[in-house]
């Protein structure tokens, strides 16, 4: 009964290791997708700044 107890023990914190590395991981993924749509938000917007300030009569 010993070894069965220690097996279930060691699966339960290899299942709470992966988890925490899963959640992890998706809040990296979703920071770098938000770091990348601010850039290119940014970016549209500096477009459009220099564009609107070529259009404006001097």
């Amino acid at each position: 009964m010993g070894n069965v107890s220690t097996r279930d023990e060691n699966v339960k914190r290899s299942l709470i290791l992966l988890d925490d590395k899963l959640v992890h991981n998706l809040e990296k993924k979703n920071n770098n997708t938000n770091t990348e749509i601010n850039a290119k938000e940014l970016g549209e917007e500096n477009a459009l700044k220099e564009i609107c300030s070529v259009a404006k009569p001097a």
